[in-house]
């Protein structure tokens, strides 16, 4: 008995030693920028003194924030997912595009970025709006973070039992993945490069909704449940649909990224719960390569299907991998260089700053009152004609940036952080059954707002997510959620967890 705790201890100690020495990379970070700015600092001719200056004061707040992101990780997640954003989508993306224009491509929208890449003037104040919103960040999450307890999320009295309620979603998912998917066919609704098709009583918006966020979230309640009731086939096919929901999404909507952003979110969900895995891990990088390997056959399935709308997407799909793999110009590393390429471009950031600064329009202020702020930046900003079936995203600091200039976005950057942090310890005092699911919904929902910086619609999706939250909470307590252990002792209401 003793030689078990004994071992027991060891292995305990081993897995905290790892984490610790894990967290201590996170020192690497301020890296970045070193790196960064001794690879570009020659393409601001004229503000090499600005751009050291910035750079360090970046480095200084990035370091003062690293201070206050120690262990343990699932409780600061939503700074860690802002910090992310800021090192790909601004700091890395900026650095690599001004390092290599070449990277951009031939597309329209490139050739005019790459052109606004030539001025220095251009750079410099996009590089400034971008440290501005950064500094302004780190200083916002390290006074929080010092000045807030850590979040105790308390565990329920009594334990609860799955089974009933993963019963009710074994059926439900798949009866709603089935009607959603027919009636996003046979109408050709919500398709990437197509007109919106417009339904009776909203059933377009409601169709996309159950999608985009109903479906995802119940799907995440079942792998969720599984894998604390230990059931581990429940929890492989919750990952199988999971899968064929992406799938459906990409091949229905001509969506590059739709299979990989139902990864994303289980990732967030085994974070929350801290039960990330190698194999779980690997399965991510799997779904990942799957993406980068599909995003030219999709990009052609795309305009195929957008160009004639009757064509079957069977017949389509393989058209464009036969045209795809029969190119005289095909090549695998090429073709993986480019796919990688484009989902990190994928990532709104420093690049729509870039056309903002360019633009050089004068802030809209009251204007924007009556207007979308996406769809100015689409087509007075970018340039897209009018009548172009095509909507762009301005990131976070270029909304607030288009409205009110670099004070408004130090101001909502402030906010914003507040805001997040407050609803995250909100969201964790609350007694749901559904935690990890609604904090992992609200993750992506801080990821894809501040990433993309689509505000217009805002409280929709406010809406959406706290509905999503709603329908899993009530399930989990309609279906008996709180057993008599005593009458049904079972395996799975032991929270033990699956080896996948």
């Amino acid at each position: 008995m003793n030689n078990g705790i004994a071992i027991g201890s060891f292995i305990k100690g081993r897995i905290t030693r790892a984490k610790s020495n894990g967290y201590k990379l996170r020192w690497l970070l301020p890296l970045l920028f070193l790196i960064g700015y001794l690879s570009t600092y020659s393409k601001l001719e004229g503000f090499e003194i600005e751009y050291l200056t910035l750079t360090l004061f970046s480095i200084i707040a990035c370091c003062l924030l690293l201070t206050r992101l120690n262990p343990p990780l699932n409780k600061k997640l939503p700074i860690w997912i802002i910090l992310a954003v800021f090192m790909v989508a601004y700091y890395f993306k900026f650095y690599l595009m001004v390092y290599d224009p070449e990277i951009l491509g031939d597309g329209w929208t490139m050739k005019k970025l790459y052109s606004l890449i030539q001025y220095p003037t251009v750079l410099f104040e996009t590089f400034k709006t971008i440290s501005y919103t950064f500094i302004t960040f780190c200083v916002t999450a390290w006074f929080l973070l010092g000045h807030t307890r850590y979040l105790h999320m308390e565990p329920l009295k009594k334990r609860i039992n799955y089974r009933p309620a993963i019963s009710i979603l074994l059926w439900l998912i798949p009866i709603l993945m089935g009607v959603t998917t027919y009636v996003m066919y046979s109408t050709g609704m919500c398709r990437m490069g197509a007109d919106n098709t417009y339904l009776s009583f909203r059933l377009a918006g409601w169709i996309f909704y159950a999608r985009s966020t109903l479906i995802p979230a119940l799907l995440l309640l079942l792998i969720w449940s599984s894998d604390k009731a230990g059931l581990r086939k429940h929890l492989a096919f919750g990952i199988i649909l999971l899968f064929l929901h992406g799938m459906s999404d990409m091949l229905l909507r001509s969506s590059r990224g739709a299979i990989l952003i139902p990864f994303i979110l289980l990732t967030i969900l085994f974070l929350v719960t801290e039960r990330i895995t190698k194999k779980r891990i690997q399965l991510f990088g799997v779904i990942l390569l799957i993406t980068i390997l599909l995003w030219p056959v999709i990009s052609y399935y795309r305009y195929v299907r957008a160009a004639d709308p009757t064509i079957s997407i069977d017949y389509n799909l393989k058209e464009s991998i036969k045209n795809v793999s029969s190119s005289r110009s095909f090549s695998l590393s090429e073709m993986f260089k480019e796919a990688a390429t484009a989902v990190i471009f994928r990532f709104v950031g420093s690049d729509s700053l870039i056309y903002i600064m360019g633009a050089n329009l004068p802030p809209l202020y009251n204007d924007a009152l009556g207007m979308s702020v996406s769809k100015f930046f689409t087509f007075d900003v970018i340039g897209f004609p009018p009548n172009a079936i095509q909507g762009c995203a301005p990131s976070f600091p270029g909304y607030f940036y288009l409205i009110g200039g670099n004070g408004l976005v130090v101001i909502a950057m402030a906010s914003f952080v507040f805001l997040a942090w407050f609803c995250w310890y909100l969201l964790a005092k609350l007694k749901l059954r559904c935690l990890p699911v609604a904090q992992a919904l609200f993750l992506w929902w801080i990821f894809h707002l501040f990433s993309s910086g689509v505000l217009d619609s805002l409280y929709l999706a406010i809406l959406v997510m706290a509905g999503s939250i709603a329908t899993c909470e009530w399930i989990l307590r309609t279906s008996g959620g709180r057993g008599d252990f005593k009458k049904r002792p079972i395996v799975q209401t032991l929270d033990r967890g699956c080896d996948l």
